[in-house]
């Protein structure tokens, strides 16, 4: 079972893949892996823990082509 926020994003910089709502972020450009999960609470939110960095939450954007980070970062889905 795949969640929304499975696929590329970033210019294929990062990837997000899902084994029911446990994520696996796999980065780009030397950044270790990010895992985090996912829930829906009117929008599906994203909560990964980036052990280069910090925890932050991201909630989808209506159309499900961005991500919305905590921390005023933005992902774009890439295309299919």
């Amino acid at each position: 079972m795949s969640t929304p926020f499975d696929g590329s994003w970033n210019g294929a910089r990062s990837t997000i893949t899902s084994q029911a709502s446990v994520l696996n972020i796999t980065m780009a450009e030397g950044r270790p892996s990010a895992t985090g999960v996912s829930v829906s609470v009117g929008s599906p939110v994203i909560y990964a823990d980036f052990t280069d960095d910090a925890p932050f939450t991201g909630v989808l954007s209506v159309d499900g082509q961005k991500i919305l980070w905590s921390n005023n970062t933005v992902w774009s889905r890439d295309p299919s």
